[in-house]
């Protein structure tokens, strides 16, 4: 069976000519790229709109109620992380920590989407970059985190500190009326010519809505990501936008890396999650379990 042409020919036939019909999706893979395909002149008959971006750009904006369902997302994100790392030992696999995640984020009324130990940044460090999601009542979050499974040292503190202030002030300018992509462009430079000093050589930023409608990485131009999106489609933030902003940071031979979820208020970026940026490590009793919250 051909589901596109019989799409096509119940358009043709029961949709009064002309009209306009709204498409969604990749380019190479929409309605409007299919009838091409299938019929060349259906498009005499109907015109096809492509309201991707304005979709997106809705469904990124989030009311009152939604922000608290992501709120309480980023909240069992953070408390379930705090105990997976507070537990695990240096021998711990992948899998183990999966498991541990799972059982923390379930137990918090949460849905474990996956915890991934993304790469091993400076084996002599046991330093690794993690991805974490979950989600609250379906609604989902995302955020990386770097992990040392050894007490990092004073420099590697020091270097995380220099990142903890970059992102912070690229939080702040997330502010309503700005082009996203022209602002993580503008940002970038500021903030790796503001923080040289402070021993960061490279700077990436990268924002998206990911979980939250849009899964693609907008960031500066120069990078390799083919998914990036160019600026002049990149979304203009809105009050109530909801995204989540990546900072990659390379100090003193570290790439350190830490992103949260974030909404889009009058004065600029609000972060929706309450984890402070940090390096994340065991404690000294990292044999011991720590309570869930209740």
């Amino acid at each position: 069976m051909d589901v596109d042409a019989e799409l096509v020919d119940l358009l043709l036939s029961t949709v009064p000519a002309p009209a306009r019909i709204g498409t969604v999706g990749p380019d190479d893979d929409n309605l409007a790229s299919r009838l091409a395909r299938r019929l060349p002149g259906a498009d005499q008959r109907i015109e096809l709109v492509d309201v991707t971006e304005p979709l997106r750009s809705i469904r990124a904006i989030k009311s009152a109620e939604e922000q608290a369902f992501l709120t309480r997302a980023a909240q069992i994100l953070d408390e379930s992380l705090g105990s997976v790392v507070s537990a695990f030992v240096g021998s711990n696999s992948e899998i183990e920590l999966t498991a541990r995640w799972i059982e923390e984020v379930c137990g918090r009324g949460g849905e474990p989407d996956r915890v991934h130990v993304a790469e091993v940044l400076r084996a002599a460090d046991s330093m690794e970059r993690w991805h974490l999601e979950s989600s609250w009542a379906g609604y989902r979050v995302s955020a990386v985190r770097t992990v040392m499974r050894l007490t990092p040292s004073s420099a590697a503190q020091i270097a995380f500190e220099s990142l903890s202030l970059a992102w912070h002030e690229a939080l702040i300018e997330m502010r309503p009326g700005r082009n996203l992509g022209a602002a993580l462009t503008d940002l970038r430079a500021q903030l790796l010519a503001r923080y040289k000093s402070h021993g960061i050589t490279e700077l990436l930023l990268l924002a998206n809505a990911g979980g939250l409608g849009d899964e693609r990485p907008l960031g500066r131009e120069e990078d390799p990501d083919g998914g990036s999106i160019p600026q002049d489609s990149a979304p203009r933030l809105e009050v109530g936008w909801c995204g989540s902003l990546l900072v990659v940071a390379h100090v003193d031979g570290w790439a350190l890396a830490w992103s949260d979820p974030f909404v889009v208020t009058p004065r600029g970026g609000k972060r929706l999650g309450s984890s402070l940026p940090r390096i994340l490590h065991p404690s000294p009793e990292s044999h011991l379990a720590t309570p869930r919250a209740t």
